[in-house]
């Protein structure tokens, strides 16, 4: 899992993201979604070690056109995504699906949110738990 994601208080200076991995070569990538739909995998090897105090790596830019940072998980390819909106839109795609990118890019559109809409939140969904016939089908609580 991802320890800590850290990001600049405000867009002009958001240009970058400090991840902390505890485990460098834990199997799987990280994928980064941001508020505006951007997102992207990044192998978890991408991530070099930093010993203690160490001020961490880009993890994915950011700047006005992609916001702010909404999360940051470790994914493998049989997994799946939850992606959820400010105003309650939800989307399910799977994680091979989205695009590997180097850490110090912004990524691909994702989710492409409403005009005045922004993602709030995002979920991974283990592939084991999708049964054959509800692989499109999303169940909120």
């Amino acid at each position: 899992e991802v320890e800590e994601v850290a990001e600049s208080a405000s867009l002009e200076n958001a240009r970058v993201i400090a991840l902390i991995v505890p485990v460098a070569d834990k199997p799987g990538d990280i994928l980064t979604v941001s508020e505006y739909g951007y997102g992207k995998r990044t192998p978890v090897s991408d991530f070099p070690r930093k010993g203690r105090g160490g001020q961490g790596v880009i993890g994915q830019q950011l700047n006005d056109k992609t916001g702010r940072l909404v999360g940051a998980v470790v994914v493998e390819d049989s997994h799946e995504l939850m992606l959820i909106s400010e105003s309650g839109n939800l989307i399910r795609t799977r994680a091979k699906e989205v695009r590997v990118a180097g850490r110090n890019t912004q990524g691909v559109r994702i989710m492409r949110p409403v005009e005045g809409d922004r993602l709030v939140g995002l979920d991974v969904i283990e592939g084991e738990d999708v049964a054959e016939g509800d692989a499109g089908a999303v169940s909120v609580e």
